[in-house]
């Protein structure tokens, strides 16, 4: 039993905690020992920023507003947690939210390994003791005076007078961590302890988490992450680490893809032609036996291709509804970014194409057109 004297509470409440911190990492269930997160673990699995990041749980509480939906989660957040974060002058320029944050929970007190609950950053801030305690009510002349002083706090690493602070939310997956095999997701919430230390999981372990099923089943993957379509199929990179400039590829299953149906939905300017555009390029590049018919209303395919249409291994047919003489008349045909009205590398990669230009003149039954090919078919 531990006794909280009413002198000094504070002081010896946050002994309490940690000593309660120190006897569930050490508590035993019969002759086995719970098993603990050591330096090699912690440093295969997570990222401390170099030392920089060191942050303990310091309160979760259920959520009762009707807005507690997270859109980048991907779940009814019914939880909220603050963790809070000693205080370093590169920290805030290196924390981004959408990270992932895992805090050992209740169910680890009861099995024989590793686990932790999986919480998404939401929302970051720093906080200063001076200014925290700083109301509305003090003499103007005083807030500015304590405002100006801590300015100069900022550029230090004084964890006594600052901290930083984070809101994250469940993703209602827990991570599961056992000797000699590989980390494992478990989908469910699962109560983290109050005070735990809170690590962040590291570049190699989101793409794990995100990538180890499509990874299994895609070929030509190559081991370290680029953005030419040709030598890598990923779809994109996921908004993470990059202020580390540590990108994190996402992989999608393109087998499943084209056999069901799929839709992409955004407001105007939202990149639905360019996230068209990119799954079909590695459609291409990296599915065999595959053809593509696109309706192109806009007439904006053309130039999110162009690449794909002047790649001379893949054929390809632009079919227009108006005649074109050449090239430039074709560029200037297609839609294109207003930053690339006036390039000439459209025109000059629409003449080295290799795909057939073709227009369609209707001819009394519009469901059967006379199609007819240009004098160089290579333009």
């Amino acid at each position: 039993m531990v006794c909280v004297g009413i002198s000094n509470y504070h002081v010896r409440f946050g002994n309490v905690i940690l000593e309660a911190i120190r006897r569930l990492e050490s508590l035993e269930f019969g002759d086995e020992k719970l098993t603990s997160l050591d330096d090699s673990v912690r440093h295969k699995y997570f990222t401390d920023f170099k030392g920089r990041f060191k942050a303990r749980l310091s309160h979760i509480r259920p959520r009762f507003t009707r807005d507690a939906w997270r859109e980048s989660a991907g779940v009814q957040a019914k939880h909220t947690g603050i963790v809070k974060v000693e205080y370093h002058k590169d920290l805030m320029g290196l924390l981004e939210e959408g990270m992932l944050i895992a805090i050992r929970n209740y169910r680890a007190l009861h099995q024989k390994r590793l686990r932790f609950t999986l919480l998404e950053v939401s929302s970051i801030w720093p906080s200063h003791f001076g200014l925290t305690g700083l109301g509305d009510q003090s003499y103007y002349p005083l807030q500015f005076e304590i405002i100006e002083q801590a300015v100069t706090d900022w550029d230090s690493t004084d964890s006594s007078t600052m901290m930083i602070r984070i809101s994250s939310i469940p993703i209602n997956y827990d991570l599961i961590l056992e000797p000699d095999s590989k980390p494992s997701f478990e989908r469910g919430f699962s109560y983290p302890i109050p005070a735990e230390e809170a690590y962040i999981l590291n570049r190699d372990l989101i793409n794990l988490m995100y990538n180890k099923r499509i990874m299994e089943r895609l070929k030509g993957v190559p081991p370290k992450t680029t953005a030419k379509a040709r030598q890598d199929p990923r779809l994109g990179i996921i908004k993470m680490f990059e202020a580390a400039r540590e990108d994190i590829p996402l992989y999608i299953d393109f087998e499943r893809l084209v056999r069901y149906h799929f839709g992409i939905f955004a407001f105007t300017g939202g990149g639905k032609s360019n996230l068209a555009s990119n799954i079909m390029r590695r459609l291409l590049y990296h599915t065999k036996d595959i053809k593509i018919v696109i309706f192109d209303i806009a007439n904006e395919y053309p130039f999110l291709l162009l690449d794909v249409f002047a790649d001379p291994k893949i054929p390809a047919h632009i079919i227009l509804e108006n005649q074109v003489s050449d090239a430039n008349q074709l560029a200037t045909s297609i839609v294109r970014p207003r930053e690339f009205e006036e390039d000439p590398r459209v025109s000059k990669g629409l003449l080295n194409s290799s795909t057939v230009v073709l227009w369609v003149i209707l001819r009394g039954n519009p469901f059967r057109p006379t199609i007819r090919m240009p004098a160089s078919s290579t333009n």
